[in-house]
């Protein structure tokens, strides 16, 4: 089992390790290697020759419990793993998912933003060809007035409208 949590893949190993320790104990009848657990071992199997046969039954029973309780401990530690990695793959879909819904959000941002873009360009162009109309037609009636002579009397006017208003 591959796991990605450090703490499981560290359970996991001491487990194969004591595996391990154990195999070689049951395993090894002349062992010359001076690592902790062949020596151990070395004196286990020292040990385990002045044993009588049911002695010897009792210690192999002994090993085969120890190594039963290592393999459900191994089991737990796996089905530990699996859970994590459900929950892993479930967290990173729920990422994904949100990740997508922010790009949807970021997309639909962007459009209205380019639609507001063009109401305003519509807007600035509306009222632009509006005060070049308006101004158009200002400028005609300034020329018509000037023609016609008309600033004198909107002067008396003017006059009037102001003293009414002081």
């Amino acid at each position: 089992m591959i796991t990605r949590n450090p703490k499981v893949a560290d359970a996991i190993n001491r487990s194969q390790k004591q595996i391990a320790c154990i195999d070689s104990v049951l395993n090894t009848s002349n062992n010359t290697d001076n690592s902790y657990p062949s020596r151990k071992a070395s004196r286990l199997l020292d040990y385990s020759e002045d044993l009588e046969p049911e002695d010897m039954f009792y210690q192999n029973k002994s090993y085969e419990r120890a190594l039963d309780e290592l393999n459900l401990k191994i089991k737990i530690l796996e089905s530990k793993a699996i859970e994590d990695q459900k929950l892993l793959e479930t967290l990173r879909s729920k990422v994904k998912a949100s990740q997508a819904n922010d790009k949807l959000m970021v997309s639909k941002l962007e459009y209205e933003n380019v639609q507001a873009d063009k109401v305003i360009r519509s807007l600035k162009e509306t009222l632009a060809i509006g005060l070049e109309e308006e101004n158009r037609i200002l400028k005609q009636e300034y020329e018509r007035l000037l023609r016609s002579g008309g600033f004198e009397e909107n002067k008396g006017h003017k006059e009037h409208d102001q003293m009414m208003y002081e």
